[in-house]
């Protein structure tokens, strides 16, 4: 809205709990926290869930140690 990129810690204030689970995406070993996420994200709105790639591609790209920084920052913006 003030065309400021959003960081981590704004996600902090408005949930939590979600800045806590990124955080530790982000701190942890993929192969450790046994999660096979993608380049997606689901989406709700007017009572309709859908799915959403997050960059072209994104839900035939895994999320690795390599690029989880990449898919951290653009599920925050």
């Amino acid at each position: 809205m003030l065309g400021l990129p959003v960081r981590m810690a704004d996600l902090e204030a408005i949930d939590p709990q979600y800045y806590k689970s990124l955080k530790q995406m982000l701190e942890i070993p993929m192969e450790v926290l046994c999660l096979e996420e993608t380049f997606t994200a689901t989406v709700h709105s007017f009572g309709v869930m859908s799915e959403v790639e997050l960059k072209p591609g994104g839900k035939d790209i895994p999320v690795t140690d390599e690029n989880k920084a990449e898919y951290v920052s653009i599920i925050i913006e």
